[in-house]
């Protein structure tokens, strides 16, 4: 895990707003990597294409800042990690005034749904240019990676700190499709909540999993309830830009306000699942 130690998403930071060729550069690396269409050849490719383009606009408009830390990881080495973020935006409803509460507190797929807290939404480990999708980004883009599926009694031991063993996988990632251009990036959700709560790296020197079965089976980078977790409700008010009053509620998590201190999840409670 790259943030288990308070303040080390934080520490020693150095922000800068991201000018517009670099928003341009990240734009076009997200659209290569997890292959963001802007076209298809038939009504069903036109229409997921059309979604998925709308969904990293959602993501990529607006404010964006680039934040440069340096963590420890296991062994005290340090790494240098560059973090996307995203201030909070106030959402259409909640900019109208004669809006209703319900229609303040309603989704809009047009919105980003996080009107009060700042979030990072990739990360980059030094010398490498794959981005990380973080639990907050996944909040809003589920699908944007493949998923691992575990049982609720797993996911404790992953938010404590601990990769992901093979014996407590439900499931091997039924598509490791081209957008994941060989890094093996994996969501992992809990059995029975489709929202992720972890991010790691698949380890692919077998495809063996379920009891019995032995090693790890997915490296840890980020999960709920690490700094990254902390940091998007104690972030620099400085950064916040025109805040909402409402909340934009998470059909996806059950109900919640994604402004929550559990990304409007209410399976998640407290960094545990």
């Amino acid at each position: 895990m790259l943030f288990p130690k308070e303040g080390s998403a934080t520490k020693g930071a150095k922000d800068a707003p991201l000018r517009k060729s670099d928003k341009r550069k990240l734009r076009d690396a997200v659209r290569e990597q997890f292959g963001v269409a802007l076209h298809g050849n038939d009504d069903e490719e036109k229409e997921a294409a059309t979604a998925t383009a709308r969904m990293s606009e959602l993501i990529m408009g607006g404010t964006l800042v680039r934040r440069t830390v340096v963590v420890s990881t296991p062994g005290q080495t340090t790494t240098r990690v560059t973090l996307y973020l995203k201030p909070p935006v106030r959402s259409s409803n909640a900019a109208n005034k004669n809006a209703t509460d319900a229609e303040t507190c309603s989704s809009n797929e047009n919105d980003w749904p996080y009107s009060k807290t700042t979030h990072a939404i990739f990360m980059q480990v030094e010398k490498d240019d794959t981005l990380i999708p973080t639990v907050s980004l996944l909040s809003v883009w589920p699908t944007l990676i493949p998923s691992v599926t575990v049982p609720w009694n797993v996911s404790k031991f992953t938010c404590r700190g601990a990769h992901l063993m093979r014996s407590g996988m439900l499931q091997w990632p039924s598509s490791m499709n081209h957008n994941n251009n060989g890094n093996h990036l994996v969501s992992i959700g809990v059995r029975g909540n489709p929202q992720p709560f972890a991010v790691g790296q698949l380890s692919c020197s077998s495809t063996e999993f379920g009891p019995g079965t032995k090693g790890i089976g997915v490296t840890i980078l980020t999960c709920y309830g690490d700094d990254l977790y902390r940091m998007s409700h104690s972030f620099p008010t400085n950064l916040h830009n025109a805040v909402g009053e409402g909340g934009m509620v998470n059909a996806l998590g059950g109900g919640g306000i994604f402004d929550s201190d559990d990304y409007g999840n209410i399976g998640f409670r407290d960094g545990a699942i």
